[in-house]
């Protein structure tokens, strides 16, 4: 029954690939290891079901027990009646990604990124404060350098008129302001910062 199950989604996952076969081989060629085993015979139990057995299981496409619970069901046998049967069961979703599903990269994250990520999220230990790398410069007036086509706006110049002990700007002797100091500003937005 498990084996079954497994090429009925094995099958699902086939839905809008078309083609010969040689195309569909080419779909799933990132999947072949050299070395691999040949094929087992369709409806072999899979005693360990890890990543490698899943990567061989995607790569050899075995769904004629698929299609066989399909006819046993009288469910419309393609990869579409299996995707519906899928989704019926509630196994998928309405909008399941099986392009994704069939690529053969991992969908979900391991237990040891999870937790890692858990710790990073409760961390308030912020490095930027500490360590004073950073400095929050929205309060000047920032003029964007980035060019027509660019999606995203992360780059701009500023221009900051310096205070000083001598500053003459109201000095009548200097009408040009020629004697004040200016900071340029060079601002290249780091949004990775906040990823």
């Amino acid at each position: 029954a498990i084996t079954s199950l497994q090429s009925l989604l094995l099958y699902a996952m086939q839905i809008g690939i078309k083609g010969p076969t040689e195309m569909q081989n080419k779909l799933v060629r990132h999947l072949f290891r050299p070395g691999d085993a040949p094929q087992e015979e369709s409806g072999t139990w899979i005693p360990e079901w890890n990543g490698e057995a899943i990567r061989r299981f995607k790569f050899f496409r075995d769904t004629e027990l698929g299609k066989d619970v399909l006819a046993a069901l009288i469910w419309k046998r393609t990869a579409q009646g299996a995707r519906d049967l899928m989704v019926e069961l509630g196994v998928w979703g309405r909008h399941e990604d099986t392009a994704l599903l069939r690529s053969g990269f991992p969908i979900r994250f391991l237990e040891e990124e999870e937790r890692v990520s858990k710790e990073a999220e409760n961390n308030t230990h912020d490095p930027d404060r500490i360590l004073g790398l950073r400095k929050d410069l929205r309060n000047f007036k920032v003029y964007t350098i980035d060019g027509d086509s660019t999606l995203d706006i992360d780059d701009g110049i500023s221009v900051e008129v310096l205070k000083s002990s001598d500053d003459k700007s109201n000095d009548t002797t200097d009408p040009d302001n020629s004697q004040r100091r200016y900071r340029y500003w060079i601002h290249i937005a780091d949004v990775d910062r906040w990823a």
